[in-house]
């Protein structure tokens, strides 16, 4: 396996290999597991040496993260599954003390913009406006129940409405109530573009605000779309049945009039706020029409699609914030999967001409204006479903398979007697390089190994094709964060309010409060990938 290839060869940075090394990946797993288990104990001791035990990365609220990450502006946290808890604790902690410490202004989730605006305005990262000419009042702002119905409405309703994020949405809210006067709120938003329906709305309820006939004339270029409301699948069909024309002119046109109409829109209160959210939702209409009607007939060039539209919401909050802050730098944090933030050079998707959004922020902001933290474990519980739009369950997760970069960090951690614990693979301290120690577990980790992804979906049936690639982890990520046994998130939900004593007839729901979902038989027949 190209996993244990010496370090030298496997951490070239290339676009394509040469024949010989493409035959060798055609080799069958158990070949390569054959050809490379003579090396697997010298990278195993190499990252062992350069663990850094989880609790000493936490001590100083994760001085040693703060001091590698340095001055950049875009720092990427990603996570091995979508249903992890420990992943999402571990995002909340650094992003608590990278807010407190080192002064970033916005944290951007892989979710739909329109839905986490509303947790936006709870936090206080933007006024909380009932309507654009009358301000709320603290007491009439949203609950936290209220700012995070919306999470409810799409699935994977787990992967935003759990109680981390809850806690870090309170948090912020008191952080940014408490923030000096004259200060940048930080903001709270979603950056995702599958939420083409909804952002439609939004925009026309926003320039209904601002003006009647822009209002009306959002109606009209939005309205062949709309009447397809919810299923994008039905709008594609009928462009590619030859029913409708695509609506990406209409779609463009009211993105442009927004622009056009700036001075008007700015004149409304709102200190840009809701401006800004109007545009963002327009740009957000106008690629995920493009995304819709390119997947409908598969292909790569979705993914681009989709990853370059969430590297531009980046770029257009940096900006935002800065406008407003008169030029005082603003930083962000970013919420993904290892899939979107791992720099797609060293995986191979590469080879399949894939970008993703570790790769299009390395070459947009630079690598010193940048960093990349990747999480990773060995096994315990996820909470995933079996198909798209499905049921989600507690599912035990399989161990990692036999020389994966899972299982040869759970071997270093075994021979660093410490299951959790750190890798840093680069720093933007340029006062403080990488060790010899560091530098020879990055070598280690640069080898080519199988990797596991697992999405919202998790088939374990077919676990080895559906969840896992070819990749360089040493090259995809600055930092690698390992928990080598971990836990399915726990989803939040508001408890019913009973009475004490139910109507007759009635069930008693509360009863049940306490029940954890099991996961069920796994003899069902798999459906799709579930690449996230």
């Amino acid at each position: 396996m190209l996993a244990q290839l010496p370090a030298r060869a496997a951490c070239r940075r290339i676009g394509r290999r040469s024949s010989a090394r493409r035959a060798f990946l055609t080799l069958p797993d158990m070949y390569r597991s054959v050809i490379s288990s003579d090396l697997a104990g010298v990278d195993v001791d190499r990252v062992a040496k350069a663990a850094i035990p989880l609790q000493d990365l936490r001590r100083d609220d994760f001085a040693l993260v703060r001091q590698a990450i340095g001055q950049a502006r875009v720092v990427l946290m990603g996570e091995e599954t979508h249903g992890t808890e420990e992943f999402y604790q571990l995002r909340s902690d650094l992003t608590k003390a990278l807010i407190e410490r080192e002064g970033f202004t916005a944290v951007l989730c892989e979710a739909d913009f329109p839905a986490f605006y509303e947790l936006n305005r709870f936090v206080g990262g933007a006024p909380p406006f009932r309507d654009l000419h009358k301000q709320m009042s603290e007491k009439e702002g949203p609950t936290i129940e209220q700012a995070m119905e919306k999470l409810k409405a799409r699935f994977p309703v787990w992967m935003w409405r759990n109680h981390v994020l809850k806690g870090l949405a309170e948090w912020m809210r008191q952080h940014n109530a408490g923030r000096p006067a004259g200060s940048r709120p930080v903001m709270l938003l979603g950056l995702d573009i599958y939420s083409m329906f909804d952002s439609a709305h939004e925009v026309i309820a926003y320039l209904d605000q601002v003006d009647t006939d822009l209002g009306n004339m959002a109606r009209r270029q939005y309205g062949a779309l709309g009447t397809f409301r919810p299923e994008a699948a039905d709008y594609c069909r009928a462009i590619y049945t030859g029913k409708i024309a695509s609506q990406a002119p209409q779609v463009a046109r009211m993105l442009a009039t927004l622009y056009e109409n700036r001075m008007k829109c700015l004149d409304v209160p709102g200190d840009g706020d809701e401006y800004f959210a109007a545009l963002q939702n327009a740009r957000v209409v106008g690629e995920a029409e493009e995304y819709y009607r390119n997947s409908y007939m598969g292909g790569n060039v979705t993914w681009n699609i989709r990853d370059s539209a969430m590297v531009k919401m980046i770029a257009e909050t940096l900006a935002f914030q800065e406008d407003k802050g008169e030029g005082r730098p603003a930083r962000v944090l970013v919420w993904a999967h290892n899939s979107h933030v791992g720099d797609a050079m060293a995986t191979e998707h590469h080879e399949q001409r894939q970008h993703n959004i570790g790769r299009l922020v390395r070459q947009q902001f630079g690598y010193d204006d940048s960093f990349i933290i990747g999480f990773s474990t060995y096994t315990g519980t996820v909470r995933a479903a079996r198909q798209w739009n499905g049921k989600d369950f507690v599912m035990d997760l399989n161990e990692s398979l036999p020389l994966s970069a899972g299982a040869l960090l759970h071997r270093a951690g075994q021979r660093a007697k410490t299951n959790d614990f750190a890798v840093l693979t680069r720093t933007n301290d340029r006062e403080h390089p990488l060790s010899d120690e560091q530098q020879a577990a990055r070598d280690a980790l640069c080898a080519e190994r199988l990797e596991r992804f697992v999405g919202v979906q998790y088939i374990k049936r077919t676990e080895r094709q559906s969840h896992y690639a070819y990749c360089r982890m040493g090259e995809q990520f600055d930092l690698i964060i390992h928990v080598d046994t971990t836990s399915a998130v726990k989803p939040w939900f508001p408890k019913p309010t009973t009475t004490s004593s139910p109507r007759p007839g009635t069930i008693d729901y509360s009863r049940f409060e306490n029940f954890e979902e099991s996961a069920g038989s796994d003899d069902e027949v798999p459906s799709s990938g579930a690449y996230p």
